[in-house]
């Protein structure tokens, strides 16, 4: 009995200490603040009174999972935006506004190549940001936010929401030139994207993609996979657009299973774009289905499927000209949606207001529920994944 007691007594202490040892490591999360007016990079940037005031700081820092970079709303930067570190499965990084105002905006004045840029890091969400890049008469690569990845493995979680990104010229020779490019490089390591959204980002006046990806693990034909990494989970939902022109919507190669719902696709009366295009890339697209969508078109817009397999479309909308490609459609609409003010110019331009249903419009209520669709709309407005009927387009109009 006494030499049990004696052992109780010793073990007491090293548990305690071991104990402590482990709450001195944990790393917990922090939120940086950044103000391009009244901030200072001597500043500890851990309060919205001690904001660091340059991309260089944010650029030379190491972020860790959970940590949140915030900028000041009306504001400023110039430059790239390069920061590293990595978050983990349910702490991602986090980039976001602060304060009232316009959204902060990050402008490379035509002298970066990408604004935004990520390199083989997992787990960022990027949102609520103006970017652009701009220089007049050149035609240099450039774009607003690129996210590379190289013989990485599976790069998770990018996710890319409710950016404003605008004025990008460049070499209208690639279509790496443009908005949003994301792509995988290197040979050794298959490499692809899991979990990448791009959700509500409003992309125009863009030489020449506004949103554009790449892989060098894409190789597949009908009969060898020799080359082949496929990226999962890849969403591209709520974004409004609007006389684009080349191609609203390119599939190229033997893509599977893409679904493309409740986008509002609008062609003025001087555009001759192609409003689809499957196109052939070592093979073709198959069972790609559109559901809901609204192609509101006043120009030449035609169709092109060459000899993709499996194409349904489902509760979409077709008003104004009708090319004989235009697809067939169990439950098309040729009526007029009825938008608030589609030739719209200032602050219904820019939030995508005048593409908002009115209350008498013929689109409400009469598409079909998409499951998993994200269960908010382009303006955040709830939309249901029920058997309950949605609206078509990108606008779920509510009183």
């Amino acid at each position: 009995m006494f030499r049990t007691t004696i052992m109780k007594q010793m073990l007491k202490p090293c548990i305690a200490i071991v104990f402590l040892c482990i709450l001195q490591n944990i790393a917990w999360p922090t939120t940086y603040y950044v103000d391009s007016m009244q901030g200072n990079d001597e500043n500890k940037g851990t309060h919205a009174h001690m904001a660091w005031q340059t991309l260089g700081k944010i650029n030379a820092t190491t972020f860790l999972p959970g940590d949140e970079i915030r900028f000041r709303a009306d504001s400023i930067w110039f430059g790239v935006l390069k920061p590293r570190g990595s978050g983990s499965k349910g702490h991602p990084i986090i980039i976001d506004r602060y304060g009232n105002g316009e959204l902060p905006v990050l402008n490379g004045e035509g002298l970066v190549t990408n604004v935004v840029h990520l390199h083989n890091q997992s787990y960022w969400e990027i949102r609520n940001l103006e970017i652009t890049n701009y220089l007049q008469g050149d035609t240099k690569l450039r774009r607003g936010v690129y996210i590379g990845a190289t013989d990485y493995g599976t790069l998770r979680h990018i996710h890319l929401v409710n950016l404003i990104i605008h004025d990008i010229n460049g070499d209208l020779k690639t279509k790496d030139n443009g908005g949003i490019f994301y792509e995988i490089t290197g040979h050794s390591t298959p490499t692809r994207f899991d979990d990448f959204l791009i959700e509500g980002c409003h992309i125009y006046d863009i030489d020449r993609t506004g949103i554009s990806n790449r892989s060098s693990w894409e190789t597949r034909t009908l009969t060898t996979n020799t080359n082949w990494y496929p990226s999962t989970n890849v969403v591209i939902r709520d974004n409004v657009i609007v006389n684009d022109g080349g191609n609203v919507f390119r599939i190229s190669g033997q893509t599977t299973n893409t679904h493309i719902y409740n986008n509002t696709i609008y062609l003025g009366s001087s555009m001759s774009t192609r409003v689809i295009w499957h196109k052939s890339w070592k093979a073709w697209p198959d069972e790609t289905r559109y559901d809901n969508n609204i192609f509101y078109n006043l120009g030449k817009g035609n169709y092109d499927f060459g000899f993709s397999t499996g194409n349904v479309f489902s509760h979409n909308v077709f008003y104004g000209n009708h090319p004989s490609a235009e697809p067939s459609d169990p439950h098309k609409s040729t009526s007029n949606p009825r938008f608030v003010d589609p030739d719209s110019r200032g602050i219904l331009f820019s939030t995508g207001a005048g593409f908002q249903l009115q209350a008498n419009s013929p689109c409400i209520d009469l598409g079909q529920a998409i499951p998993g669709n994200g269960a908010l709309d382009y303006w955040g407005n709830p939309v249901s994944y029920s058997n309950t009927a949605t609206d078509r387009g990108a606008h779920e109009y509510t009183e």
